[in-house]
């Protein structure tokens, strides 16, 4: 039986439950550990762990271990950028390449002046990579600007596919850009002017930039469970944030109004600042801010979100801030999207009224500015309007029951008419642009129920980071 609450988000059971489906999912997976915290009116309200940070050690994870946090770098370093452009160092649309002295875009028949700032936070700038591999440790960190040129063994050099401002195109390759121009305006390394900028202001003590073990940092894993060697990144704003679900919950937090009255932004940012950050910018057909992934539930309530992705971890955070609430999941291992969806979908059922329970509603957000598609399963409205990606739950058609995870796969175990697969198919590829190829077995023939297909990433989609 599913339990439904009002505008509080906070009744007594949300924890229970929220730590009941955190037990639940980490026992079907063959991901190791676990971390979540949860936000309620601008501070964090409760974390805790579950599992091995360690499957070697049998080391435990608790509200302390410390994770990669993946792409979820990206809405941090959103702050420590607009923070620059709230002091008057750069224009929010001023032409970024100008100011750069250590790298430029590769030739292209498209104008540079395009880029700037609110494009490049916003995927709107028309850069290619998607994402990043990350090296061991034993091999010296590579410069940023090395890294936008393609010189480290592990990437492809950043460059521009497409006019800037013509449509969203999710690229790590922007934030690696926003890194370097960190770098020049601050004359410091990036790593340190988030430290001091905006890591320690909002109280986030056991985050960096830059990678280190200690003995409270977990272990990544593969989709086994085996463990893996640790991977760190010169491309630190896209990918590099080392952190905790308690210091997530606190940046969470840092976008609401406090309990004892504290706007938010926190004096990082101005409130103005974090509006700003949680609208929808140009080109994006309402489905990306400055740094956050922007929806509605279907409860009508604004959801900003992020995922993450490196080798051997998985991470989402999740905020509601017309109700004050949010969420942090951490996990270290490739399995770990799978348990990070469930916790995140059990949170979003019972902090939003109308919904029923994550395991037969939806989850996922339709885009503000959506409007009727043309979805195949004309019985089901819910099927109307954007499909975004952040923790994709079950979709509520009576004959489609669809899980999508970050490892790209879909699987539906229900039967499911031909046409209603191609019609899904094209939609993620057509939002997920060159993050999945067209290169997907059966799409144009029958596709008999409970089939898996692969999505396989293109060569310049390593991961979804």
């Amino acid at each position: 039986m599913t339990r439904r609450w009002g505008r509080d988000p906070f009744p007594a059971g949300l924890v229970q439950a929220v730590e009941a489906a955190a037990r639940q999912a980490l026992a079907t997976s063959a991901a190791p550990g676990l971390s979540v915290a949860l936000v309620h009116h601008g501070q964090q309200h409760w974390a805790a762990g579950y599992g091995v940070a360690d499957r070697t050690t049998g080391q435990p994870v608790t509200a302390g271990t410390r994770f990669q946090a993946a792409s979820l770098s990206k809405p941090v370093t959103a702050w420590g950028v607009l923070r620059l452009v709230e002091s008057g160092r750069i224009g929010l649309d001023e032409p970024i390449i100008g100011r750069l002295r250590r790298w430029r875009p590769p030739p292209s028949p498209f104008d540079t002046d395009g880029v700037t700032v609110r494009r490049l936070l916003s995927h709107t700038a028309g850069l290619s990579v998607h994402g990043y591999v990350g090296q061991t440790p034993d091999r010296p960190l590579a410069s940023v600007a090395s890294s936008l040129s393609g010189e480290t063994g592990d990437g492809f050099p950043v460059e521009l596919l497409e006019a800037p401002g013509r449509r969203w195109l999710y690229s790590g390759g922007g934030y690696s850009l926003l890194q370097l121009l960190v770098e020049e305006l601050t004359g410091r390394p990036f790593a340190d002017y988030m430290q001091t900028e905006v890591l320690e202001p909002l109280g986030m003590t056991a985050s960096s930039f830059r990678w280190s073990r200690t003995a409270h940092t977990a272990r990544p894993h593969d989709t086994d469970g085996r463990p893996l060697p640790d991977f760190a990144f010169a491309e630190q704003a896209a990918a590099g944030l080392v952190t905790t679900a308690p210091d997530l919950a606190c940046f969470l937090g840092a976008a609401l109004a406090g309990p004892g009255g504290e706007p938010p932004g926190r004096g990082v940012l101005s409130p103005a600042g974090v509006r700003l950050a949680l609208t929808a910018a140009p080109a994006t057909d309402g489905r990306w801010g400055l740094g956050y992934g922007l929806g509605l539930t279907p409860s009508g309530d604004l959801l900003a979100y992020h995922e993450g992705a490196n080798r051997g971890w998985r991470a989402g955070l999740a905020l509601l801030p017309d109700r004050g609430a949010g969420i942090a999941v951490l996990a270290n291992g490739d399995a770990g999207s799978g348990p990070t969806d469930a916790v995140v979908q059990q949170w979003l059922a019972l902090a939003t009224p109308n919904q029923t329970h994550a395991r037969r509603h939806c989850c996922i957000a339709r885009s503000p500015r959506a409007t009727a598609s043309t979805s195949p399963l004309k019985d089901d409205r819910s099927w109307h309007g954007r499909v975004v990606r952040p923790f994709l739950g079950a979709l509520p058609s009576r004959r489609a029951s669809t899980l999508l995870g970050f490892a790209s796969t879909i699987r539906l175990n229900a039967t499911v008419p031909p046409a209603a697969w191609r019609w899904l198919i094209r939609r993620l590829v057509r939002h997920d642009h060159d993050v999945v190829t067209a290169a997907v077995p059966g799409l144009h023939g029958h596709l008999p129920p409970c089939r898996t297909l692969g999505l396989p990433f293109s060569s310049r989609s390593i991961d979804r980071s």
